[in-house]
């Protein structure tokens, strides 16, 4: 079972705890984060990412940025995690590789 699979095992066991804290102080439940990472992992399926593919996430530290990730290993692929504040160079260099 990978990260996703224990977080999402955790959203069921307590859905209304909270998970984390945004930075406008906004609680946000296991069950908020889980809901929108497992949407986040059919629009990727949608949009025809399958297991084993690498999605390039480029975020801040943000909810925003953990939901795409959980999300994306929910999906079955790989997250490639590159820093949002990395120049062009070095992210054209992540998609290459």
């Amino acid at each position: 079972m990978n990260i996703a699979g224990r977080f999402l095992e955790t959203a069921r066991r307590i859905p209304s705890s909270t998970c984390l804290v945004g930075p406008d102080d906004t609680p946000w439940t296991y069950e908020a984060v889980a809901d929108r990472a497992l949407r986040f992992a059919a629009f990727l399926r949608d949009h025809g990412v399958i297991a084993g593919d690498r999605v390039l996430l480029t975020f801040p530290n943000s909810v925003e940025y953990l939901i795409a990730y959980i999300g994306t290993l929910a999906s079955g692929a790989v997250a490639t995690l590159v820093d949002h504040r990395a120049v062009a160079r070095h992210v054209d260099f992540v998609r290459s590789d």
